[in-house]
C-alpha cells in the first residue's frame, strides 16, 4: 500500500444557520427555500468571494466556509449580517425572518488527504 499524502493548514472555519428553519418553512415552504437562495445568492457568495472564503459544506438552511485566516472570516461575517438586515424588510416595514442567521467563527487545524 502506498503512503497517503497530507496536507495541513491553520484555517478559520464559519458556521452559518437559519433561526427558526422549521418554523418558516411550516409557514411558507416555496417562500423561504426562494428567500434562502436569493440571499445566498445576493449576500452570501459575493462576500465569500470577497474575503477568501471557500463553501466547505452547503445544506438548506446552513453553510460551513473555510477562511485562510480569522480577520477575514469574522469581517465576512459582519458584512453578511449588514447585508441581511438590510433586505430583512418588506414593503410596509414587515420583517422577514428568512434572513436571521446564526453564526460561529472557529480556528481549526485542517487536514487534507489525497
Amino acid at each position: 500500500m502506498g503512503k497517503c499524502k497530507m496536507e495541513r493548514s491553520l484555517a478559520a472555519i464559519l458556521a452559518v444557520d437559519v433561526v427558526g428553519y422549521s418554523r418558516l418553512m411550516e409557514r411558507d415552504e416555496v417562500g423561504t427555500l426562494t428567500a434562502l437562495a436569493d440571499r445566498r445568492n445576493a449576500i452570501l457568495e459575493p462576500l465569500l468571494t470577497q474575503y477568501r472564503g471557500r463553501v466547505v459544506r452547503l445544506i438548506v438552511d446552513g453553510t460551513l466556509a473555510e477562511f485562510p485566516n480569522a480577520i477575514d472570516a469574522v469581517q465576512c461575517t459582519v458584512d453578511i449580517q449588514k447585508a441581511m438586515r438590510k433586505v430583512n424588510f418588506e414593503v410596509g416595514g414587515r420583517p422577514r425572518s428568512a434572513g436571521e442567521l446564526r453564526w460561529s467563527t472557529y480556528t481549526a487545524l485542517s487536514i487534507m488527504s489525497r
